[in-house]
C-alpha cells in the first residue's frame, strides 16, 4: 500500500484545524495511520469524503480503551491513530452521531490536554519576551557600534524577527485556549474548523529563522577573528603606498612588521588593513571597508570620523568638496594627518603620523576609490 508523510500542519491544540487538513486530505485519497513526531503518515486510499474528529485521550485501563473503541464503532467511527495525548477517529457515515454527547465527560476529557498546552503557551510567551528584554538592555546598555553590527547585525536581525514570531505565537496560542475553555465551560464542544494554512504559515516561518540564524551564525564564525595576510606588493590591496606620500618612505627602509590583511564581516563584502611601519615609530594605516548595503556606508563614515575627532580634539578639519568623494574631511594635528572618505558602500580612511601632506594626494585616494568601489 502507498505511503507519504507529511508535517503536521499545526500544534495537537489545534484539532479543528488538524480535522480540517485531515479531511481534506482523505478527499485527495490519503488516509492517516500513524503519527511520527511532527509527520503524519497517510496510507493511499480510495478519495471519498468523511468526518474526522480529533478528542483528548484521558487515562483508562486497556480494557476500558477497547471498549470504547468498540462503542464508537457502532455509532460509525474508526479508529485511526494516536497523537500524542490525542486520538483520530473518521467516519464514512454523515449521519453518524459525534462522539461526545456529555458536555461534563467532555470538560474533563480536554481539562489535561488544555492544561498542558497552556503552560507550554506561557512557558514560549515568557521565554521570548525575555529574550527581548536581554537583547533590548544589551543594545541599551552597552556600546553598540556600527562595528559590532557588521559582524552581528544579520544575527541579532534574525533573534529580533524570531523574538516577534514567538511572542505572536504564544499570545495567539493562549487566546485560543482560553477561547476554547470558555466554550467547554459552556457545555458547547470546541469547533471543528481551523485555518491550518495559517498555522503552518507560522510554522514554517518560525523554522525558517531558525534556520537562517544558525547558518548565519555558523558563517559568522568562520568569518570571526579570521584574516588573510597578504604581501603589500598584492595590486588587490586598496591603498596608497607611503612612498608615493613621501619619497623618504622607501619600501627599503620599511620594517618587517608592516602588512596588509584582509579580514571578512556578513554585512562587508570586503574589509583590508594595511599598515607601513617605518623608523622612529612612524606608520601609514589604510582601510577600506566595501559593505553589502550603501545604507551602512555612512554610519560607519561617521563612526571612524567622531573616533578620529574624539582622540583629536584639536585638529584642524577640513571638509574636502571634490570629485570621486561623496564625502570626506581630512584632519590634521602636527605630523598626524587623517583622511575620512566615502564613495557609494565604500568607507576609507588614511592615518598617518610621518607628517606626509594626504591634502595633495587626493587625486590618489579618488582613483582608488573609482578602482575598488
Amino acid at each position: 500500500m502507498k505511503k507519504k508523510f507529511a508535517l503536521k500542519p499545526a500544534e495537537d491544540w489545534e484539532t479543528g484545524a488538524l480535522e480540517v487538513w485531515l479531511e481534506q486530505e482523505a478527499a485527495k485519497g490519503w488516509r492517516l495511520t500513524a503519527w511520527v513526531s511532527w509527520f503524519a503518515v497517510l496510507e493511499r486510499v480510495e478519495p471519498a469524503p468523511c468526518r474526522v474528529r480529533i478528542q483528548p485521550r484521558a487515562p483508562e485501563a486497556r480494557e476500558d480503551w477497547e471498549t470504547r473503541l468498540e462503542v464508537y464503532r457502532d455509532l460509525g467511527w474508526a479508529y485511526a491513530a494516536q497523537m500524542n495525548d490525542y486520538e483520530v477517529y473518521y467516519c464514512d457515515d454523515p449521519a453518524a452521531a459525534e462522539l461526545e454527547s456529555d458536555p461534563v465527560a467532555q470538560k474533563w476529557a480536554w481539562d489535561k490536554s488544555l492544561k498542558s498546552a497552556w503552560r507550554q503557551g506561557w512557558l514560549e510567551l515568557f521565554l521570548f519576551a525575555a529574550l527581548a528584554v536581554f537583547l533590548l538592555y544589551h543594545c541599551i546598555s552597552q556600546e553598540t557600534t556600527v562595528e559590532w553590527f557588521l559582524r552581528k547585525g544579520p544575527e541579532l536581525v534574525l533573534v529580533w524577527l524570531l523574538c516577534a514570531v514567538g511572542i505572536f505565537s504564544g499570545v495567539r496560542k493562549l487566546l485560543s485556549i482560553s477561547g476554547i475553555r470558555h466554550l467547554l465551560d459552556a457545555g458547547v464542544a470546541p469547533p471543528h474548523t481551523g485555518n491550518w494554512r495559517k498555522s503552518r504559515r507560522l510554522m514554517a516561518l518560525t523554522e525558517l529563522l531558525l534556520l537562517l540564524f544558525w547558518i548565519v551564525h555558523l558563517v559568522g564564525l568562520g568569518m570571526t577573528g579570521n584574516a588573510a595576510y597578504m604581501s603589500l606588493d598584492n595590486p588587490e590591496l586598496p591603498y596608497v603606498a607611503a612612498e608615493v606620500l613621501d619619497p623618504a618612505l622607501t619600501s627599503s627602509i620599511r620594517e618587517d612588521s608592516s602588512f596588509g590583511t584582509r579580514e571578512r564581516a556578513p554585512l562587508a563584502l570586503a574589509r583590508y588593513s594595511v599598515r607601513e611601519f617605518f623608523p622612529d615609530q612612524n606608520q601609514v594605516t589604510t582601510t577600506y571597508d566595501r559593505l553589502l548595503f550603501s545604507a551602512l556606508a555612512g554610519p560607519l563614515y561617521r563612526e571612524k570620523l567622531d573616533g578620529f575627532r574624539e582622540q583629536w580634539p584639536d585638529a584642524a578639519l577640513t571638509v574636502v568638496d571634490r570629485a570621486g568623494f561623496d564625502k570626506a574631511v581630512l584632519l590634521e594635528s602636527g605630523d598626524i594627518s587623517v583622511l575620512t572618505a566615502r564613495r557609494g558602500k565604500v568607507v576609507l580612511t588614511v592615518w598617518t603620523n610621518t607628517g606626509a601632506d594626504l591634502s595633495a594626494h587626493l587625486d590618489d585616494y579618488a582613483g582608488l576609490l573609482a578602482d575598488f568601489c
